[in-house]
């Protein structure tokens, strides 16, 4: 479709014939072209005329402007348009400039259009403004000024070629000119010899190919209007509205459809999605459809398609089907010193400093190498206009020159900065070997470059996978850096995201604003179920993957997850860089460095200290690595300022005091506590019995002493995995001293957090096939630095609903792999935990030791008794004691006796026997003494199990 803006003017002033009706009249010339007055333009008195103004809409892609005049003054006349009519002017112009935006087929003007002119297909396919948009371009300022605009496009070097040979064919027309159509061009014939085929990575890099190419074709007679109609198929495959409406949009694309669009240019994007991964169909549908349409009709519409750079597959395809002859606009082979190509740049060079009245010179030849070794070559302007600031700069503003030199030599001494950075990072050693890689990648690139050889291409996006705190944000801040100081990247940004922000911004945007940087989406992994943010984003790095960098970073599995949603995903990354956790030693180092940025001391006994921390098992993932090391950090300056606010030295406060940190402000309320009343290890010596018990724990406490010493003369010190196994009896005390062993752990410095977790079937277990993996591991990284202790762990492989082996995998998978992190007490029956450790290797190999807990003897039963009865403010009298000896001697052998748990509830059963006691008295209760509420008689026990008398006792109603 063409449009037109025709303008008259009459000399009488009275009304025009359609201001006296409601609607504005309309006319149809042929079946092919539209025209109704302008209800916009309103009519007024000028130098006697009055004006007026006409819209044309045509099918016609050749328009004869003389006749259309004509035609319209004859039409003015049947419109009963009053006295001498003159026209003034006409103009191609946009739907948009001509009948106003466009807003859909509904629209009365546009519904008249589309039913008169037979254009209901083209209208139709408007209709998808995320895809589909129609603009007229400026016209042509003449052959310099497009060959001046095409030195900045990616591909300069083929669109120059093909813009002379554009400007060569223009004597190839003969008869004469048609007017609207171009000097030379013969009226009323339209021939494309070719269709182009466009390399480039986004819309803005394929339109400053082919809008130069429209005004250049329009300029010179091969092609009559500059309007383009642009159809995006890689937004197409994201849009909603599009797939909702897809198969509508595809009977549309017909024959007739085509034949609007005679004289116009379509331009067609596509390739983001088409990869060795696959396809989008309805993407693939469009385009088929399209060029099988366009192959038929080089005589009337001039087709672009765009596609991604390095596409040879898809070039050839489109080139197949297409059937018609392909000028190819590629990117500009990489700039060299050496060759035909670094002389033809020095030319250029040449060539545009004596256009701009300067002589080249020496400096210009070492400015073009250097840009040429470091591959920070772009275009010809670019070398031109830093050389051209130098020299003024020397010629003119002499005062200015000592600036020049001192950013010249501040350049340079940047050039090895970033990466100088990187290597001072403590650890991350495969990390900086890959990204060393990566460099010596380019460098052969350009060693190639330089002897005029074919570059190797690569793809720089990258995962970062690993707990927080193991420097990935920091690495991807020092990356940006390398590659703008490497010229790889133009201005070497780091642009921060969360996975969680993405659904809800423009990700076009976020490119667009990103070009010459790097965008660092962390936690990457909250995309998982955003598909469409997920497409969009794969579409996106591949159309700007020479001029955005896009870093992926979360937890490991969580990435892997990620890159498994989209087979799209794996073929755009090029690097996948693991940050492991930092050991200890390089943990401290971190320390001692953030202690010299900040200007603080850290004496040997406090390097000690930070040790001791640094080495107790577990962190919590939120907690972790570099994180931790900076809270540990920040917490002790902080409670060495609250120390020295507390004590003020009557000589006040000298430099060395504010500026170091002593023991006490590292290990805070962590300090390993002495033995004492209210320390864990006090609790454990004071139970009864379980001497054996106590002998193993204290000879694990000793091995994790011996290994402090070692860390502070520097030896190696490795952690021990301290997995245990606890078979006993109930009431033999395993809980107890479970739940003492995390305090213990935790006073000790072993364990950095020392919580409890107890945890039965239920806990680990889930209720479908693939919930219990997920289970176990949740709960494993909610212990870190802590005790889990698993009561009855036998029953994970009995019956029930089959998923026992699964946590029994998965908890022997977490037990390896956070064996420095976590302490795992199973706990069960002796002969139930010899029988699971037997039948799965993997808990047997793990579990490095194992307590017995024997029953109680009837002497340390008496002894529990009587210290729970204290701990509760009771007393037993003597015949109290004798009745809780009977009692525990006659229930000792019968099976699934409770030992202290027996004891525990004889003592309940007794405090309620007392009070019924105590309420029967003739006194009452109120007027009873303190010692007689507090004691504990013989009688209290009149109901305690005599030998041979505990049984079974059945549940529910007896049978009468």
């Amino acid at each position: 479709m063409r449009y037109f803006t025709v303008n008259f003017t009459t000399d009488e002033g009275r009304r025009f014939p359609w201001d006296r009706v409601s609607h504005f009249p309309a006319k149809v010339l042929d079946g092919h072209t539209y025209v109704s007055p302008d209800e916009s333009f309103g009519s007024y008195n000028r130098d006697e005329r009055w004006p007026f103004r006409l819209q044309v809409a045509t099918r016609l892609g050749v328009v004869d402007e003389a006749a259309l005049k004509e035609t319209l003054l004859d039409l003015c006349v049947e419109w009963d348009v009053p006295g001498q009519i003159e026209c003034t002017g006409i103009r191609e112009e946009s739907f948009a400039s001509c009948f106003g935006t466009f807003t859909g087929v509904s629209t009365r003007r546009v519904a008249e259009i589309s039913r008169l002119l037979c254009a209901k297909e083209y209208f139709e396919v408007r209709q998808e403004p995320d895809f589909v948009e129609e603009e007229r371009l400026e016209m042509s300022r003449g052959f310099a000024a497009e060959i001046e605009l095409s030195r900045k496009a990616r591909c300069s070097q083929a669109l120059c070629e093909e813009l002379q040979r554009i400007e060569g064919s223009r004597g190839a027309w003969t008869g004469g000119t048609a007017p609207g159509n171009g000097e030379g061009a013969a009226p009323g014939l339209l021939f494309t010899p070719a269709f182009y085929l466009v390399e480039a990575a986004g819309q803005r890099e394929s339109r400053a190919a082919t809008d130069v190419l429209v005004q250049a074709l329009n300029r010179c007679g091969r092609l009559p209007s500059t309007t383009v109609l642009f159809m995006d198929l890689d937004r197409m495959s994201w849009n909603s509205s599009s797939q909702r409406s897809f198969r509508w949009f595809c009977e549309c694309l017909n024959e007739g459809f085509m034949e609007t669009l005679a004289g116009n240019s379509l331009v067609v994007r596509y390739g983001a999605f088409d990869g060795r991964d696959g396809f989008e169909p309805r993407c693939y549908k469009v385009l088929t459809r399209l060029l099988e349409l366009a192959k038929g009709r080089e005589d009337g519409v001039q087709l672009f398609v765009s596609i991604p750079p390095g596409r040879d597959d898809l070039r050839q395809r489109i080139a197949n089907q297409l059937e018609v002859p392909l000028v190819e606009l590629r990117r500009n082979p990489p700039a060299t010193r050496g060759g035909a190509s670094a002389e033809a740049v020095w030319s250029q060079l040449e060539a545009l400093a004596r256009e701009k009245g300067l002589a080249p010179d020496r400096r210009l030849r070492e400015t073009l190498e250097q840009r040429c070794e470091d591959r920070s070559f772009d275009d010809v302007s670019q070398v031109f206009w830093e050389w051209r600031r130098e020299k003024l700069t020397r010629q003119g503003f002499l005062a200015y020159e000592p600036i020049a030199q001192d950013f010249r030599r501040r350049q340079q001494s940047k050039k090895d900065g970033a990466l100088e950075r990187l290597e001072a990072l403590v650890g991350l050693g495969l990390v900086k070997q890959q990204v060393r890689d990566l460099l010596a990648r380019d460098a052969m690139n350009a060693e190639l470059s330089r002897q005029g050889l074919p570059c190797v291409e690569f793809n720089r996006h990258m995962v970062f996978s690993g707990a927080p705190g193991t420097g990935k944000t920091e690495v991807a801040r020092i990356y940006a850096d390398i590659l703008k100081e490497q010229r790889v990247l133009s201005e070497g940004r780091l642009i921060a995201r969360a996975g969680t922000d993405l659904p809800g911004i423009d990700l076009d945007e976020l490119f667009e604003a990103a070009r010459g940087s790097v965008v660092f989406i962390d936690e990457a992994y909250a995309l998982l179920g955003f598909d469409g943010t997920i497409a969009r984003l794969i579409a996106l790095m591949e159309n700007y993957r020479d001029e955005v960098v896009v870093v992926l970073a979360g937890y490991r599995d969580h990435m892997e997850a990620l890159l498994r949603s989209n087979p799209g995903f794996r073929s755009r990354i090029g690097f996948h860089l693991d940050f492991p956790d930092y050991s200890p030693e390089e943990k401290l180092q971190i320390f001692q460095s953030m202690a010299r940025a900040k200007g603080m001391n850290v004496p040997v006994r406090t390097l000690e200290a930070v040790r001791d921390v640094l080495a107790r098992g577990g962190v919590r993932d939120d907690e972790g690595n570099a994180r931790f090391v900076r809270n540990l950090f920040e917490d002790a300056c902080g409670r060495q300022q609250v120390r020295l606010a507390n004590a003020r030295p009557a000589e006040g406060w000298t430099s060395q005091l504010l500026q170091t940190l002593e023991p006490q402000d590292v290990l805070g309320k962590a300090t390993p506590a002495v033995a004492g009343p209210a320390s864990a290890r006090s609790q454990l010596e004071e139970l009864i019995g379980l001497s054996e018990v106590k002998r193993l724990v204290n000879g694990q406490i000793d091995f994790m002493r011996a290994q402090k010493v070692r860390r502070d003369r520097g030896m190696a010190a490795p952690f021990l995995p301290l997995h245990m196994a606890f078979a006993g009896n109930p009431g033999t005390g395993k809980t107890e001293v479970a739940r003492l062993m995390g305090r213990i752990l935790k006073e000790e410095g072993v364990l950095s957090v020392g919580d409890f977790f107890e945890c039965g079937r239920q806990d680990l277990v889930g209720q479908a096939v693939g919930h219990t993996a997920p289970k176990v591991e949740a709960l494993f990284r909610k212990a870190k630095g802590s005790v889990i202790f698993i009561d009855e762990a036998y029953s994970l492989c009995e019956g029930y609903n089959g998923f026992g082996d699964e946590a029994v995998a998965a908890i022997i998978d977490q037990m390896e792999k956070l064996r420095h992190d976590v302490v795992v007490i199973l706990a069960g029956y002796p002969r139930e935990i010899e029988q699971l450790l037997a039948m799965n290797p993997g808990f047997k190999s793990r579990v490095r030791c194992r307590l017995d807990f024997p029953d109680y003897s009837p002497e340390e039963l008496c002894a529990i008794a009587r210290l729970m009865a204290r701990q509760r403010g009771f007393a037993l009298t003597a015949g109290a004691q004798a009745a809780v000896a009977r009692a525990v001697r006659g229930a000792g052998g019968e099976e699934g006796f409770g030992n202290a748990r027996f004891v525990r509830n004889l003592l309940d059963d007794a405090l309620v026997a007392q009070a019924v006691r105590l309420a029967a008295g003739d006194a009452g209760l109120d007027a009873l003494s303190d010692e007689a509420l507090t004691t504990l008689e013989a009688a209290d026990f009149a109901t305690a199990p005599t030998p041979g008398a505990i049984r079974r006792h059945p549940v529910g109603f007896r049978a009468a």
